[in-house]
């Protein structure tokens, strides 16, 4: 309002651009500083998508307006579906990130995407907030390793979506060991992401389980021994896993 005027004058804000308090209703943000908040705001490319149009390469990204699909970048199939307020962080609690995409699931969306460099000064300010998003990734990347493995084969997105909401993930450190040789195959383990190894008597490897396969498949339905020690590979791993009576129900 130009108060040496009687016109009230309305300024239009582009869609493709926004501020601090677009990003306020996030709950995932809600400890970061105003400032740290503003200079998100200010570094953010916002991106007008329209059905099935997608966007990749992002370290960071918040649904502005409407619903988006998360993908891997090779795999069609879906893996999550994000709404309005969601945020991603394609990077977990493994040193190794994984490249998704966002596919326009609804007719319209904006979304928001930050590069690794937009997002550190913020973070360096609240670091239990990336936290908090790495442990929300977790479950986000291991559900992208399962459509690349033989479940997405076999299910559709729904059906998928009803077996992976009963499975826990969690995220082992290099080396270290999710079932010992001889020991009975209790759970049902997908590999979400990373490499298992299968180690012999001597630590030698004899085999591996790679994302989106299932580990001890065969012993999982009767209760067998592994024929093998299951350890996490190079750079660690994350699992989806669930009792074996789950398991049995499921298959």
């Amino acid at each position: 309002y130009d108060p040496g005027s009687d016109e009230l004058t309305l300024e239009a804000r582009s869609p493709l651009v926004i501020t601090a308090a677009d990003l306020e209703p996030i709950d995932a943000l809600s400890d970061l500083p105003d400032d740290a908040r503003a200079d998100l705001a200010r570094a953010a490319h916002v991106h007008a998508l329209s059905k099935d149009e997608e966007v990749a390469g992002f370290s960071l990204a918040i649904v502005l307006d409407g619903e988006v699909d998360v993908a891997a970048l090779i795999i069609d199939a879906p893996a999550d579906r994000i709404g309005k307020g969601g945020i991603l962080k394609p990077k977990g609690s493994l040193d190794e990130g994984v490249p998704l995409r966002l596919i326009c699931a609804s007719n319209k969306a904006r979304v928001a995407t930050w590069g690794k460099e937009a997002i550190e000064p913020a973070f360096k300010t609240c670091p239990w907030v990336e936290e908090d998003l790495k442990a929300h990734a977790d479950r986000v990347i291991a559900l992208v390793g399962v459509t690349m493995g033989p479940l997405a084969d076999r299910l559709d997105a729904d059906l998928r979506h009803l077996v992976t909401m009963r499975l826990e993930v969690k995220a082992f450190a290099e080396g270290e060991v999710l079932v010992e040789k001889g020991a009975v195959v209790k759970q049902m383990i997908i590999v979400g992401q990373g490499v298992i190894e299968l180690l012999d008597d001597a630590g030698v490897a004899v085999g591996s389980v790679g994302t989106g396969e299932i580990v001890f498949a065969s012993e999982i339905m009767g209760a067998g021994r592994a024929h093998a020690s299951a350890r996490a590979g190079k750079g660690g791993a994350l699992v989806l896993v669930a009792d074996r009576s789950v398991a049995q129900e499921l298959l």
